[in-house]
């Protein structure tokens, strides 16, 4: 028997009142049972999760049913969120789709509203909660005006209870990197609605429960994309593959595959193959294959095998032979151009009608590599007046004059990727292939050559979206356009979106899935702002590094305090957020201490600022040269309370008991690009190249950093986060700037600062032109 949750079941029927698994409210209207007792089956499901990735929605929507029957089943033989329906083999996936449902269960506190028109209006909300954690900080503010501006005469979100509208916003703005700003300083007054709203939500016992759940500052927040199940997919029988070329490192968008194909072997207790693509032997490297397997490692994605598609030149140049053999692919000796230009008109290759001895002969020419076989090129029979361009007889074998890295000189010709992609798919057993959805068109001809070269057997295509991002390239071609004319140090430059780029700039891997997975599976292709990314790996990382003093030695201030002579050695915490991080040496008890210019320019005499990690003092005195201040004369006032201090200022001792200060280098990153995007239709794309992305400042710092190793995280105190970026010992000292999401900084380089400033410039004049129109 299947039990529905809202089915109501005849006692008599079930034999004994005790398999009744619980009693509840049907959903549906109480229908005429002649008299008999009713008993409504509850919960026909099971719940499971992973203990990395919480279902926050759906455990706030079970607090709110109070269901004391439901337990969810916390288990790492899950990669996603989802209940299971035994009784009829379905399923239900991800945070959002499980939440809707369970919340459909409930009609005693109307969680999915009380008609049809609250439930659209909820999952309108639902929707657009979903912008929150993916907005950067300036669509953030307009969302939060929005949500205000809703709420000015309203209690809830929808209704007159709370729904799921009110439970997904709420969740989005807790883990939000944005939203504590404005609870916290004076943004909340243009917000107050809102603020209202949340401070009354989070009071509720099912909120208050829930916000127990959610991650705390050493934890990254979860994951919220959603994902749909495989087709025809079996447990311990679903194979995926990653098929990355090495004709370069990894970049983000590869990384979004990587990750995805990973995740659905996983939930399917299946096998994922790494396999390299090497059907080029004009553009691929042994040194790309070993980065590409180091990127891997560092993300935490490891195959069952690693396969190259090289391993198959023999079956698939038999395959080729076998569709000459069939009448479906016929040699040409058109030039590239020619056949192009015959493809574009939908007309037809004069070799198309070729015999299949004639096809054979020219087959054997291209195979031997002869002066007179490396004028052609092999093409797939299929249709030359398609409305698909892939359709129209495409060039599936061609000669190539340069030995493959693994095969040597073996194969004089080989197949272009849509040609061997199905052909080794089938052979390694593939049962999906994931595939980013700017390949869409080449489906068709996928299919068809899965259905046309004998012995092969099917393969199931899942389409997901490429992720781009503004100000950012991810084409191959013009990356290493950057490479070969040394406008990057290389293929791990901290401006490239590389894995190796992105990871030496300080981004971690956690928030980089997260960031990903947050996503989801979506057809829908985006254009994200780097700057959710990074905010993402703020909130990661700011509880978990160490913090050190850089202070600036441009227009450098020496302040005189009246502290003794000799200096003294004081004992502090790397991180006061996490005291267990440990503590750190520096030298204080001093008489020259340096300070920040911009700092010493907020003070007057009189004035009483704090020395961080130190106490306050009293400003006395202030010395100038035109406008840049030279020196500052204090006293200590150890026994002042910082709390009532307006400035609190990062400070340097001029002499330390290890000697002189080290003299460090601070390299800031601009975007490689001057434009969101490069328009399709511009011919010299290079003309918005930003010639000056890279630069640097000099500052004075903690003696501590010399010892660290290269790669060390930490932050600058008022400066920001940083990477170490050479070894220890080495000169000069490095460090790398990691962006923390926010689009102004005001310790960025003037040059930089300024930069943005134009950006920012252009923006606003685009945006009154449109208002015109």
């Amino acid at each position: 028997m299947v039990f529905d949750p809202d089915s109501e079941i005849d006692v008599d029927d079930l034999g004994n009142t005790n398999n009744v698994i619980s009693v509840g409210v049907s959903n549906s209207r109480p229908k005429s049972t002649g008299g008999k007792k009713v008993a409504v089956i509850k919960n026909n499901f099971i719940g499971r999760h992973p203990p990395t990735s919480i279902p926050l929605a759906s455990y706030l929507v079970n607090f709110l049913r109070n269901d004391q029957d439901f337990v969810w089943e916390v288990t790492e033989s899950v990669q996603d969120v989802g209940l299971s329906f035994p009784t009829e083999n379905e399923s239900l996936t991800g945070d959002v789709s499980v939440s809707r449902y369970l919340a459909r269960l409930d009609t005693e506190h109307f969680i999915y509203g009380c008609d049809s028109l609250t439930a659209s209006e909820i999952d309108s909300w639902i929707e657009y909660s979903s912008k929150i954690l993916q907005s950067p900080e300036e669509q953030f503010s307009e969302l939060v005006t929005d949500f205000n501006t809703h709420l000015r005469l309203r209690t809830y979100f929808c209704g007159y209870n709370v729904t799921l509208a009110d439970i997904h916003i709420w969740l989005a703005l807790s883990q939000s990197p944005f939203w504590s700003s404005y609870i916290t300083s004076n943004k909340s007054l243009r917000c107050r609605y809102l603020i209202r709203w949340f401070h009354y939500v989070e009071s509720l016992e099912p909120f208050v429960k829930t916000k127990a759940l959610l991650p705390d500052k050493k934890q990254v927040a979860l994951a919220s994309g959603t994902f749909e199940d495989l087709i025809g997919a079996e447990k311990g029988k679903v194979v995926c593959r990653f098929p990355p070329e090495p004709s370069g490192y990894l970049h983000i968008g590869h990384a979004k595959a990587a990750f995805l194909n990973d995740l659905y072997a996983r939930r399917y207790e299946g096998t994922l193959i790494i396999r390299f693509d090497d059907t080029n032997p004009r553009k691929e490297k042994d040194e790309y294959e070993v980065a590409i397997l180091q990127d891997l490692e560092s993300l935490g994605i490891k195959g069952k095998y690693v396969t190259h598609t090289s391993d198959y030149f023999h079956q698939i140049l038999d395959k080729a032979e076998a569709l000459i053999k069939v009448g479906k692919a016929f040699c040409d000796n058109l030039s590239p151009k020619e056949v192009t230009d015959l493809r574009d008109s939908l007309i037809p290759s004069p070799s198309r009608n070729n015999s299949i001895e004639t096809n054979l002969k020219m087959w054997e020419e291209m195979k031997k590599g002869t002066e007179l076989g490396q004028t052609f090129a092999l093409r797939a029979k299929i249709d030359y007046l398609s409305e698909n361009g892939t359709m129209r007889d495409p060039v599936i074998y061609r000669y190539v004059d340069i030995p493959h890295n693994r095969t040597g000189n073996t194969f004089k010709i080989y197949p272009i990727y849509n040609f061997s992609c199905p052909i080794v798919d089938s052979l390694e057993g593939v049962t999906h292939a994931l595939r980013s959805n700017e390949y869409h068109d080449s489906e068709e001809q996928y299919y068809w050559f899965l259905e046309n070269v004998p012995g092969l057997r099917p393969v199931k295509i899942k389409d997901f979206s490429r992720v781009n991002f503004s100000y950012t390239l991810l084409s191959k071609r013009k990356l290493q356009w950057f490479v070969d004319n040394k406008y990057v140090d290389g293929w791990d430059d901290p401006r490239f979106p590389t894995v190796q780029g992105i990871m030496r700039r300080g981004l971690r891997v956690e928030p980089l899935k997260q960031f990903i997975l947050d996503l989801g599976d979506s057809k829908k292709t985006v254009c994200m702002e780097m700057s959710t990314l990074w905010a993402i790996n703020k909130k990661y990382i700011d509880p978990i590094i160490p913090r050190y003093t850089a202070v600036r030695t441009e227009n450098i201030v020496l302040v005189h305090l009246d502290g003794p002579n000799t200096p003294e050695v004081a004992t502090v915490l790397l991180c006061k957020q996490t005291p267990e991080m440990g503590t750190k040496k520096i030298t204080r008890a001093t008489n020259l201490i340096y300070i920040e210019q911009v700092d010493a320019k907020c003070v007057s005499v009189n004035d009483e600022v704090t020395l961080m990690d130190w106490g306050n003092i009293i400003i006395t005195d202030i010395t100038k040269n035109g406008d840049i201040i030279t020196d500052i004369t204090a006293k200590l006032h150890l026994e002042g309370d910082f709390k009532k201090t307006k400035y609190k200022f990062t400070w340097l001792p001029v002499h330390s008991l290890e000697g002189n200060l080290p003299e460090v280098t601070l390299i800031e990153y601009d975007t490689l690009i001057t434009v969101k995007t490069i328009p399709k239709k511009e011919e010299d794309w290079t003309i918005y190249v930003n010639n000056n992305s890279k630069q640097t400042t000099q500052a004075y710092a903690d003696p501590n950093v010399i010892a660290l190793e290269k790669g060390t995280q930490l932050q600058f105190e008022r400066l920001g986060y940083f990477m170490k970026d050479s070894p220890r010992g080495q000169q000069p000292v490095l460090f790398v700037q990691t962006p923390d999401g926010h689009t102004k900084n005001k310790f960025l380089s003037n040059k930089v600062q300024q930069q943005n400033k134009e950006k920012e410039t252009k923006k606003k004049k685009k945006k009154k032109k449109k208002k015109v129109l």
